[in-house]
């Protein structure tokens, strides 16, 4: 092998560690969002059974920008399973998914300084709506649900 390939190698497993050290750095947070709770670029949500994460990731072709993800754990399938903001990407580490008191499901930025862009509404239920939340299930689905009083589902 030349020099030249060993070098290339070894820089893919350097790269290949780094980037599973921010996967694994992210703070979990659950798997469920209620009104007023957020998920930035260090946070994630996380199925219990640890088949799927939610989470803000840089842009492959350009690290300024960031998507809100929906990912299998390595090794299984693609991993991707959900781009939420694919046409409206945010700057990287400025990204925040909130669920506000509207109960309105949307991506915000927080970029000191700037004045910000426009939220990126992903859902929402109606304003007559109480305790929903939005929550990451085992199919990998992300859905915004109103739950009743006792923490099951309304039909």
């Amino acid at each position: 092998m030349g020099l030249g390939l060993i070098n290339s190698i070894f820089f893919l497993i350097i790269l290949s560690s780094l980037w599973s050290c921010h996967l694994a750095a992210a703070d979990n947070i659950g798997d469920t969002l209620e009104i007023g709770d957020t998920l930035n670029s260090s946070s994630a949500l996380v199925f219990a059974s640890g088949k799927f994460t939610l989470l803000f990731l840089p842009n492959a072709s350009n690290s300024n920008y960031s998507y809100l993800n929906i990912r299998r754990p390595n090794g299984i399938g693609a991993n991707k399973a959900w781009v939420g903001n694919q046409d409206s990407p945010v700057l990287y580490p400025f990204g925040i998914l909130t669920l506000d008191s509207n109960n309105t499901l949307k991506i915000i930025t927080n970029n000191e300084g700037g004045s910000g862009d426009p939220p990126i509404v992903l859902g929402s239920a109606p304003k007559s709506s109480s305790n929903v939340v939005a929550t990451l299930l085992d199919s990998g689905n992300f859905i915004l649900q109103e739950l009743n009083s006792d923490g099951s589902t309304k039909q």
